[in-house]
């Protein structure tokens, strides 16, 4: 058993360790920082935080899917730094070696130090996107403050994890969510208080994450878009993924390549052995904070995958890599150590032998796949000489967007609002105008639909809009999926009151009748 476990702290050694992953991780990714900017989703961050900034509402004013934490704290970071998309960039770094650090501690309270170093290795070799990194972050997060509840501890202790809970719900609220259960189960279950002093301290849990919430649900009722708050915070992201009803594209081309394509089915294997090895530790009698870390894990693993195999983009699953990644760890270092000697160790280092090799396997994976190609992409690419970003693309794309975002500024004046889509919410932060509406993506399906069309096309009638940026790719290469396909209501407001002046690539740009 590990020392971590018994004594409930955290070594030198360990210190040390975690110390050193996590600069690992910054020294290894500080040049990809400024590596390619991503039009739609980091668009969708950094022009929220825009928006925030010039006085509108979220939700209120304009539609989002994340809580409102990250927009609070972007907000800040922009008026003390400016506002520039490294701004975000830097704070991801950030999070990314905080990540690799507490993934490391996180595997050592069941697995050696040589298994931990898999799992804090894992978000290093596969990374998530920049703009997506504070998912796995409060993820981990809050599977530590966890495990921190299977041993007994003060009513403060409960508290501080109640609160620590309620801030990561306020920046990712699916894995708040599920960590909150998790934490409720553990209170009940560690088994040294009575039922009365258990339902105590779950009471306090509560109490800690209801200092942080209450404020925030008093702020948007008071400003009358509570519903359109829980709306989007709840389902909104759930229905836009399954109104697209969008295949796999990458699918057919992993399946011929038998690692990626095991990347993308083995969280399912390592839920099944977590579930076993609770069993096992159960059924052996093992020390009952073990057993609930194990259940913690298996149970994160399980709903992640769950996640991710719904989810329309593949890209998702680097995000939801970690918890199997913890549960592969330590079903590795505990087969390889576990057992006392004889036949039996050697039995159990035979079964614990491929999964290391996996192991190993999926972190060269990584390198070779993920982090490498990067590292060569950045040298060859060439700068986007625009303000407010300071990025290094692929040449086709710095050609493009500058001729895109050069183009709106000399057919506008700062002061007169645009419209892009279907989803491009970057453009308007690199053009510093404003979106006409207070929708920002106009995907197939929900956020497409007729009544939402018809909402646009008042708002860009209403202020006069002159200049629309149309991306006319076909999503996901489906030629039914161009955005003039799947909003026809749009396709004829923009035939009749605009013409196409110009095309850079995939983008048209519309410049509004003489006379309308």
């Amino acid at each position: 058993m590990n020392t971590t476990e018994t004594s409930g702290r955290i070594s030198r050694t360990d210190a040390a360790l975690c110390l050193a992953v996590a600069l690992f991780a910054w020294i290894a990714h500080y040049g990809l920082v400024s590596w390619d900017v991503r039009d739609g989703d980091e668009g969708y961050l950094l022009y929220g935080v825009e928006r925030v900034l010039e006085g509108e509402l979220l939700y209120r004013d304009f539609e989002r899917n994340y809580p409102p934490g990250l927009y609070a704290v972007f907000a800040g970071l922009f008026r003390w730094f400016g506002e520039d998309y490294l701004v975000t960039r830097y704070f991801s770094w950030v999070l990314l070696g905080l990540l690799a650090g507490f993934s490391f501690l996180l595997a050592r309270r069941l697995a050696p130090w040589w298994m931990a170093l898999f799992a804090g290795f894992v978000p290093i070799a596969f990374p998530p996107p920049w703009h997506k990194t504070f998912v796995p972050f409060c993820l981990v997060l809050g599977l530590l403050i966890c495990s921190t509840l299977t041993r007994r501890g003060s009513r403060s202790k409960t508290i501080w994890c109640g609160l620590g809970l309620g801030a990561l719900g306020l920046f990712r609220q699916e894995a708040a969510a599920f960590c909150f259960l998790l934490a409720s189960g553990t209170l009940l279950l560690r088994g040294n208080r009575s039922w009365r002093e258990s339902l105590r301290h779950l009471g306090l849990l509560i109490f800690g994450a209801a200092v942080l919430w209450i404020p925030v649900v008093a702020f948007f009722a008071w400003h009358g878009c509570l519903d359109e708050m829980l709306e989007q915070i709840l389902f909104g992201g759930a229905r836009v993924n399954s109104g697209m009803h969008l295949p796999f594209p990458k699918l057919e081309r992993l399946s011929k390549r038998p690692l990626p394509i095991a990347l993308f089915y083995w969280p399912g294997v390592m839920v099944a052995l977590g579930a076993i090895a609770t069993a096992f530790s159960l059924r052996n009698k093992a020390p009952r904070d073990r057993v609930l870390v194990w259940g913690q894990w298996t149970v994160i693993a399980a709903l992640m995958h769950v996640l991710v195999l719904s989810r329309s983009d593949i890209s998702h699953l680097k995000q939801v890599l970690l918890p199997p990644s913890l549960i592969l760890a330590a079903v590795s270092g505990s087969l390889w150590t576990g057992s006392p000697g004889g036949w039996r160790r050697w039995l159990q280092r035979g079964l614990a032998l491929p999964l290391v090799l996996f192991a190993v396997a999926e972190l060269w994976h990584g390198y070779r796949s993920e982090w490498k190609p990067a590292r060569a992409s950045v040298a060859a690419g060439v700068p986007l000489d625009l303000p407010r970003v300071s990025a290094i693309v692929r040449p086709s794309k710095a050609t493009s967007t500058q001729k895109v975002i050069r183009t709106i500024k000399k057919m506008t004046r700062r002061e007169d609002p645009i419209f892009v889509g279907p989803y491009a919410p970057l453009y308007y932060f690199l053009a510093d105008r404003r979106n006409a509406t207070r929708h920002d993506l106009l995907f197939p399906g929900h956020t497409a639909s007729e009544s939402i069309q018809k909402e646009v096309i008042a708002d860009l009638d209403a202020a006069k809009v002159k200049v629309c940026v149309i991306d006319n790719h076909p999503w996901d290469g489906i030629a039914a999926r161009r955005f003039p396909d799947y909003t026809p209501l749009l396709k004829q407001y923009l035939t009749t009151h605009y013409v196409e002046t110009k095309r850079f690539g995939r983008w048209a740009i519309y410049q509004r009748k003489a006379g309308e």
